[in-house]
């Protein structure tokens, strides 16, 4: 009355009511490893020399250096299989011997037994591998097809027990069937044999306390195995029942065998299919917004859960639209994989995730839904692999993927960070950079402001609350990570970097982040560096702190890539022009330089007090983060210990540069002027030059000659310079680059915050400096 459907109910001498379920194995803990077996054993194994049986036996025998006994009734002479695996184990250095025997005649096995061990000394462990399955329906069973089923599992244990000193015994392994404890159609007298045979392994190891006794009940194994040789991998895998792999059966067999506290019976299966005769242990899902639907969950080992995702649900969305798509962030992914990992092993507290990979974006229609799936499969107690799917591309691509490990370390320590006495740069993120160089929207936007905003280095500062909602009302808004506004906002920040391109992640090597509540209330600091470029493919190593200077969330080797790259035209912020003039004139010219580039306050001075502290922002460095004393000479240029250094101002700009060898830099508003004045400043010659640039780079004629003029200027800065004044290459960045004798001039035009004329900037550096 108390069941519905196939129920399995134990009750004990006292009239007490249990239920079996099966739940994880759990780790096995930590301390020295007793090993099972080792060179002085002698490792008895029926079931021949095939299959899984041979294939555990090959690698206990490899692992201990125990000498194997195999027993089985085919001739090696004539079986192909069999003799290849005898060559592939003397091969690999174990001695052995084969004998063949029925082993559910108790003399032809005691006579084998004797022959062993005059030939390899006394039997110390057995492996019982031996079974028959003939399935038929329960309607054609005999008795006698019954008892041949059950002879070689029950009867051959015994005659090979009866055979062997017992006491001599220290380990006992039977190699039985899931079967056995779920039944399945046709298979009620394997069933039966199997579950007799688990019953005399543990009344072995009763009454034997000095043996270990070990039933290990086996699902089906591909590439080897009973259901190889039936030919029902194929069917089971159909209903739902995972094969084992051979290498993953063998690699459980050592670890259950390395593993003291395993239990004496242990069932081990992929996925079941929901048998209803073989009930897990089910565990209560959290509510939380991306474990939605389960599809798949096996408690501690594996979860599959699915969330649909819309504009409605998600208005998270709409502050992620790049070209006209809904993107789903990768911090709110990293969420949902904290939330998948967190309930397949029912574990709390932040995790710390490796190998993430960003492999394809998961596109949300604007005005209709995406499933996505989240496949979280244990690794051991603490540890996780999770894949994010999604339903745009059937669930069959992994979109994004990591490992996120619960065991996360005490504290993140690091050095403390470098107080380097730079003023603010000067730039309003939302109203100079939000809408155009990054695209988020208002959730997202929380970077307040930069202190540094170089080509491979930036220190930002970014907000740790906004009053937003994540999800929709009816959803569960709990949060297992801090913040996604703020962590979002730690990778565009780095746009800074590269602000003619967007940059979105694409993968991470290690990512420690914050735990809610770590952050400071109001903002926390970002300290960014580039480690290398390749390509499109920028990474960086960065760490996020509170004011006071703890180290509360680490990146290690995050990288982005870039894609849909702006024209170089503009309009470009000011505070992003540095950053980028720094990239294309090393790649340009060669060589290490840093550009800083700083508008100046309005109506302030022209020279002075902007190119000063342009040209101290430089030489704190990248390289060197500390502040350093330039030297200037009468006629106001600046001097530097170790490189020479460079700088000129204009239309509220300064740009300085600094590096080796003759160097110079110059800035230069183009004005519209008549070919007359032009021939005037410029000569005949240079107007053909700025003819020339015109036609290549199809730009007005008084922004083409102002490059030519911007190129003079610096080769009259060098004063050592000769030659004439060639236009070596055009590119269609809107580069040019120009030479004169042994120098090269870079020179680039773009339109500057609200100056109403372009300008242009050139650079100069002699080759090979």
């Amino acid at each position: 009355a108390a069941t519905a459907g196939f129920a399995e109910v134990r009750y004990d001498a006292a009239g007490a009511r249990t239920v079996p379920r099966l739940a994880a194995l759990p780790p096995a803990p930590d301390g020295p490893v007793r090993e099972s077996l080792d060179r002085g054993d002698v490792l008895l194994v029926t079931g021949g020399g095939k299959g899984i049986t041979a294939e555990s036996a090959l690698a206990l025998a490899k692992d201990s250096g125990a000498r194997l006994a195999l027993l089985g009734r085919s001739d090696a002479d004539a079986d192909t299989e069999l003799a290849e695996n005898l060559d592939r184990m003397e091969a690999a250095g174990i001695r052995c011997c084969y004998e063949r025997a029925d082993v559910t005649d108790p003399a032809q096995v005691a006579a084998a037994v004797r022959r062993f061990e005059a030939e390899l000394g006394p039997v110390t462990a057995i492996l019982h591998g031996a079974g028959r399955n003939e399935p038929a329906a329960l309607t054609n069973l005999t008795e006698e097809s019954f008892r041949e089923t059950l002879a070689p599992k029950t009867g051959g244990l015994a005659a090979v027990l009866a055979a062997v000193d017992q006491d001599r015994i220290k380990l006992l392994v039977t190699f039985g069937s899931i079967i056995g404890r779920a039944g399945l159609r046709g298979e009620a007298h394997y069933a039966t044999a199997n579950d007799w045979m688990t019953e005399l392994t543990l009344r072995f190891g009763r009454e034997h306390p000095a043996a270990r006794a070990v039933a290990l009940e086996w699902s089906v194994w591909s590439g080897a195995g009973m259901g190889e040789k039936l030919g029902v991998v194929s069917a089971l895998t159909r209903d739902g029942i995972t094969p084992i792999p051979a290498e993953e059966g063998i690699a459980i067999l050592r670890r259950v065998l390395a593993d003291p506290a395993a239990p004496p019976v242990l069932v081990v299966c992929g996925r079941t299919g929901g048998l209803p005769t073989l009930p897990v242990r089910k565990r209560e899902l959290p509510l939380t917004r991306f474990v939605d639907r389960a599809v798949v969950h096996y408690p501690g080992v594996e979860l599959v859960t699915e969330a649909d995702l819309s504009a409605g649900s998600d208005p998270y969305l709409a502050d992620h639209l790049l070209d006209g798509q809904l993107l789903f962030p990768a911090v709110l992914g990293m969420e949902a994989m904290t939330q998948a990992a967190a309930a397949a092993l029912g574990r709390t507290g932040t995790p710390v995730f490796e190998d993430v990979e960003f492999l394809r974006p998961v596109i949300v229609p604007s005005g209709g839904t995406t499933t996505i799936r989240l496949a979280a499969l244990a690794r051991d107690a603490d540890t996780v692999d999770v894949a994010l799917r999604s339903g745009e591309t059937g669930f069959g691509a992994d979109h994004f993927r990591a490992r996120l490990s619960f065991a996360r370390p005490a504290g993140l320590g690091g050095a403390p960070a470098r107080a380097v006495a730079l003023p603010p740069v000067p730039v309003e993120p939302v109203s100079e950079l939000y809408g155009s160089v990054l695209f988020q929207g208002k959730r997202f936007q929380r970077l307040l402001g930069y202190r540094r905003a170089a080509a491979r280095h930036a220190v930002a500062e970014i907000a740790t609350t906004a009053d937003v909602d994540w999800f929709a009302p009816f959803l569960p808004q709990e949060m297992l990570l801090a913040d996604p506004g703020a962590r979002d906002a730690v990778m565009h920040a780095l746009q800074c970097c590269v602000p003619d391109a967007t940059l979105l992640p694409q993968a991470v090597e290690r990512l420690c982040p914050a735990e809610p509540g770590a952050q400071h209330e109001d903002y926390v600091v970002l300290d960014a560096r580039e480690r290398f470029q390749e390509g499109d493919s920028y990474v960086y190593d960065l760490d996020v702190r509170n004011p006071d200077g703890t180290v509360v969330e680490r990146w290690e080797g995050l990288k982005l890539r870039a894609v849909r790259k702006r024209s170089g035209a503009g309009p470009w912020a000011p505070a992003m022009l540095g950053p980028y003039l720094e990239r294309a004139c090393e790649k340009l010219l060669g060589g290490s330089r840093a550009v800083v580039l700083e508008p100046d306050p309005a109506g302030g001075p022209a020279e002075g007090t902007a190119a000063r502290r342009a040209q101290t922002a430089l030489a704190a460095g990248r390289t060197l983060d500390r502040p350093v004393s330039i030297r200037y000479r009468p006629d106001g240029k600046p001097e530097l210990d170790g490189a020479d250094i460079t700088a000129s101002h204009t239309a509220r700009l300064t740009l300085a540069v600094t590096g080796g060898g003759p160097l110079a830099c110059d800035i230069e508003t183009a004005v519209e002027r008549s070919g007359e004045d032009w021939a005037g400043l410029l000569g005949e010659e240079l107007c053909a030059v700025g003819r020339l640039l015109a036609e290549d780079l199809g730009e007005p004629a008084a922004v083409a000659n102002t490059r030519v003029w911007s190129a003079l200027e610096c080769v009259r800065k060098t004063g050592e310079m000769t030659g004439a004044l060639t236009v070596r290459r055009a590119h269609e960045d809107g580069w040019a680059l120009l030479a004169c004798g042994d120098a090269r001039i870079a020179t680039w035009a773009a339109v500057v915050g609200d100056r109403p004329d372009p300008v242009v900037f050139a650079v100069l550096q002699a080759e090979g400096s």
